[in-house]
């Protein structure tokens, strides 16, 4: 099936040299549709299925769920989250001291605490990540 799905995408590129953008719409709509027409009568089946589906593995996403419930509550993480965030809260608290000895007011300290967290945000959201092609 991969090696007949290259073989389309190259035939499908080589069709499309040029073309103007009705012609590539109505190349691509041929390509999905003999891709996609001995798979659509089990399309039309998985809303009839997805009940059952949902049913069987109930019991697995309770597991998941206990287990999660049960990790929360361990004594150990507990703890552990709360150092983290007492370390956490005293990092703000530091953040926030040094842009009030730099002049601002507190009110204006916590904006611009809040702007740096959002920047944070922001900048790690657009990191981009090399992608292994191995």
């Amino acid at each position: 099936m991969k090696d007949q799905f290259i073989v389309i995408i190259e035939q499908l590129l080589k069709g499309l040299e040029g073309a103007d953008k009705k012609k590539a719409e109505k190349t691509l709509l041929e390509a999905y549709e003999g891709l996609t027409a001995q798979y659509r009568p089990i399309m039309a089946a998985i809303p009839g299925v997805l009940p059952k589906v949902a049913k069987d593995i109930v019991p697995l996403v309770v597991a998941i769920a206990k287990s999660l419930t049960a990790i929360k509550k361990d004594t150990l993480v507990v703890a552990a989250v709360k150092e983290y965030r007492e370390v956490a809260a005293k990092d703000r608290r530091a953040y926030i001291k040094v842009y009030t000895e730099a002049g601002f007011s507190p009110d204006e300290a916590f904006a611009l605490l809040m702007l740096d967290s959002a920047n944070m945000k922001t900048g790690l959201a657009n990191v981009k990540l090399p992608i292994n092609k191995n």
